[in-house]
């Protein structure tokens, strides 16, 4: 009795332990045209069956029954559900986020909302980036007159940033080189180098664009 949503998206990530009625559901929808598959080639079984003792030293796996898809007429016993969009199972999530973004900026008209998700896309991508980073070299306090400053610091592979002083601290993402942008506010970072160090960074907020010098 619910809302049917025939146009929404659907998006099912597998990986290589997907299995049995998982699969089925995996496959049906594939063969349906009603979902995008993405990530990794699944398990392969597509028999129901049980084991049963075929003497004092053995016992054998017996199929008793098998999944025919009316559509393609047969199923995917042994060789598995193989998606749509194949990546490791770790990167299904982002992949699939980074397809919906896409088909949702195919549709729209508004410009602003193009704009919008362009930057997700770029924030999604950074994030997708296996290259080693020196974070090191952006870590410091940044003066932006005699009352402002902003400190840059590093935990792990992440960099912060703070105003001030400050307790709560922002996540910076790599966009390109030298350049930042903030995982959960409208901020951009531009590192300044010289002779291979930081000599300074500027600050995007919105409209508003703040220049610092690395003072420490």
């Amino acid at each position: 009795d619910g809302v049917r949503m025939s146009d929404v998206e659907v998006y099912v990530l597998t990986s290589s332990s997907t299995f049995s009625a998982a699969e089925e559901f995996s496959y049906n929808l594939q063969q349906l045209e009603r979902g995008t598959i993405i990530g990794e080639t699944t398990g392969g079984g597509a028999h129901p069956g049980g084991v049963s003792v075929a003497s004092d030293r053995f016992t054998v796996w017996i199929p008793m029954g098998r999944a025919i898809n009316p559509i393609s007429e047969t199923n995917w016993e042994g060789v598995g559900v193989v998606p749509h969009i194949q990546v490791e199972a770790d990167k299904a999530l982002l992949t699939a986020h980074l397809d919906a973004i896409n088909a949702i900026k195919a549709k729209t008209s508004d410009e602003k909302l193009k704009e919008s998700y362009e930057e997700t896309i770029t924030l999604l991508n950074a994030t997708n980036e296996d290259a080693d980073i020196n974070l090191g070299i952006y870590r410091g306090k940044f003066e932006m007159d005699a009352t402002s400053y902003v400190s840059i610091s590093q935990k792990g592979n992440k960099l912060l940033a703070s105003k001030n002083g400050e307790i709560q601290k922002i996540e910076l993402v790599k966009i390109d080189k030298h350049q930042f942008m903030a995982m959960e506010a409208p901020v951009k970072v531009h590192f300044k180098i010289e002779n291979e160090k930081v000599t300074g960074l500027t600050l995007f907020m919105g409209n508003d664009k703040v220049e610092a010098k690395k003072v420490e």
